[in-house]
């Protein structure tokens, strides 16, 4: 699987090190998904139990609410984003459904278990994001807040307006009124929106004439929690002190000069270096199979979608050895390469930096922690140049992260 479709899972990105999670990390997460599932299939199942069409006679053929999906098979390997993806398909599925039920005539009982019901699938998509859109950020000054002000999605201070035109051309006004769109169609109603930064279609009787929509180009993340179990040399947040600080433990405040970057470097390398050689002791064999990009490149994007090519891809040998023995997950793709390499293209273990002047991303995280526009080595540099200019005082804090 190509890099911009690497996954970050939980509170932390694990892209590559997801292999060395530990059997409660993962555990936690195969019952939390789990679970999520069974109430999906479970409230699917039974919604066509719960309510009647006015005109469904009592001896007419009962609509068929049951999923048809096939049942799931535990040994098969999980693509953890078409997994999001289909989990998210099943909640919208199930909202329309409640939707269009309460256009029906229901008695007071089934309006409460309606009401119920819309209240578990909100929860479950509650708890669907609260998994998948978490990531961390290290904040390098003695201003959190102020440094992170500037990539906030919900600060109108920082919206810019963004035409969208052509992605509505042709969408009526109630359509755009949908996508929460305000509707103007005098220039008194389109400058009030520009000054209140409010989405607005403007109209020429039912002609769209722009559609533009305000939002912060730079933003990163649209809340944030401080993180207070930062300390010493913990496996935990991939920090290593210099040894002159090592006797420092359980303080929520971090000095810049306390911190060893070149040695979180060599630590990382050696992990990347024990993964690698711990998917050659599985295989036997240094890996070889078809990466993503390789089908890609031989069948073309659209055919890489189809089912029988996502099969073809994990029915691979090598790469069905990465699934049942490293990580069912993960992204075997980054192991078709000698460990010289694998290990080279190592970067620091923390993937967001922030200082007073920049946010440095090693990888874009997008919605359901999906990364993208990976920069790989180039990530280090930026980051040596960034921390040599920062007084070695400087407070250092790390940031739980939503998008």
């Amino acid at each position: 699987m190509s890099n911009e479709f690497d996954i970050a899972i939980g509170q932390i990105e694990i892209n590559d090190n997801v292999e060395t999670m530990t059997d409660d990390t993962l555990s936690s997460i195969n019952d939390l998904n789990d679970a999520i599932g069974q109430e999906i299939e479970q409230a699917d199942a039974n919604i066509g139990s719960f309510f009647k069409e006015p005109n469904q006679q009592q001896n007419a053929p009962k609509r068929d609410y049951q999923s048809h999906n096939e049942p799931l098979d535990a040994e098969k390997p999980v693509n953890l984003k078409e997994l999001v993806d289909e989990q998210g398909k099943l909640l919208q599925n199930l909202l329309d459904k409640s939707q269009r039920l309460e256009n029906m005539q229901l008695d007071e009982e089934g309006k409460g278990i309606l009401t119920d019901f819309k209240n578990q699938i909100r929860s479950l998509d509650e708890k669907t994001l609260k998994i998948m859109t978490h990531f961390r950020a290290v904040v390098v000054s003695n201003d959190y807040a102020k440094a992170l002000e500037p990539y906030c999605e919900n600060d109108d201070n920082y919206y810019e307006p963004t035409d969208h035109t052509k992605d509505y051309a042709g969408k009526t006004k109630e359509e755009l009124n949908d996508e929460s769109f305000n509707i103007v169609t005098t220039d008194e109603g389109e400058q009030k929106s520009i000054r209140d930064k409010q989405d607005y279609a403007r109209f020429n009787g039912n002609e769209l004439v722009r559609a533009i929509r305000f939002y912060n180009p730079n933003a990163k993340y649209d809340y944030y929690g401080e993180q207070t179990y930062f300390s010493g040399n913990s496996e935990e947040n991939d920090i290593v002190f210099k040894k002159e600080y090592e006797h420092i433990r359980d303080t929520d405040i971090i000095k810049l000069k306390y911190l060893d970057f070149p040695a979180m470097l060599e630590k990382e390398k050696e992990r990347r270096r024990n993964a690698y050689r711990r998917y050659v002791e599985v295989l036997g064999h240094a890996p070889h199979f078809k990466t993503w990009d390789m089908l890609e490149k031989e069948f073309g994007k659209k055919f890489v979608l189809q089912k029988e090519t996502v099969d073809f891809y994990w029915e691979q040998p090598d790469v069905n050895a990465y699934a049942k023995n490293i990580c069912s997950w993960g992204n075997p793709d980054e192991y078709m390469c000698t460990e010289q390499e694998y290990v080279d293209r190592t970067t620091y273990p923390i993937s967001q930096i922030v200082t007073d002047d920049e946010w440095i991303a090693e990888h874009e995280i997008g919605w359901f922690a999906v990364t993208y526009d990976h920069i790989s080595t180039e990530y280090n540099k930026r980051v040596d140049e960034a921390i040599a200019k920062i007084d070695p005082e400087t407070n250092v804090y790390i940031m739980d992260c939503h998008i």
